[in-house]
């Protein structure tokens, strides 16, 4: 199938990257994007097959007056990544023996799978899941993205 129709598929459970079709990890290995660096990308080492000329980073003249006209109105999302499959940890409560300079809100970044390695201890190496896979980190999500 194509990417568009998985991606637009109306019942949502079957949806291309819907959790019970595989999540992120589907998206990644869908043919469409054979022969694709997921790490490069995260590194914005790939370069677009086309970026349209701009003024400035903060030109709109390539946008649809329709849109440009709205006011901009704030909104809070309901739930972070309504939709999407991702894992977030908890935020583990300070203990009195923390050491000074360790941080609790530090341990409640997620982990992510498919960007760039988490070195080891030594420094050397990427740190691996309970099943094998090398956990690679992005703040705030984790993606099943294989490297």
């Amino acid at each position: 199938a194509s990417l568009l129709a998985s991606l637009l598929t109306r019942e949502p459970k079957h949806r291309l990257g819907s959790p019970e079709s595989g999540g992120a990890l589907a998206i990644t290995r869908h043919p469409w994007f054979a022969g694709l660096d997921w790490h490069a990308v995260y590194r914005r080492e790939v370069l677009p097959g086309y970026r349209p000329p701009t003024a400035s980073p903060a030109d709109t003249s390539l946008f649809d007056s329709e849109f440009t006209r709205e006011s901009p109105i704030d909104s809070v999302a309901s739930s972070v990544g309504d939709g999407l499959a991702y894992e977030q940890r908890r935020l583990r409560a300070p203990m009195e023996d923390d050491v000074a300079g360790g941080s609790a809100l530090g341990e409640a970044e997620p982990l992510v799978r498919g960007a760039s390695p988490t070195p080891g201890a030594d420094g050397e190496g990427a740190s691996l899941s309970a099943d094998g896979t090398p956990l690679w980190y992005f703040p705030r999500w984790e993606v099943a993205l294989q490297p």
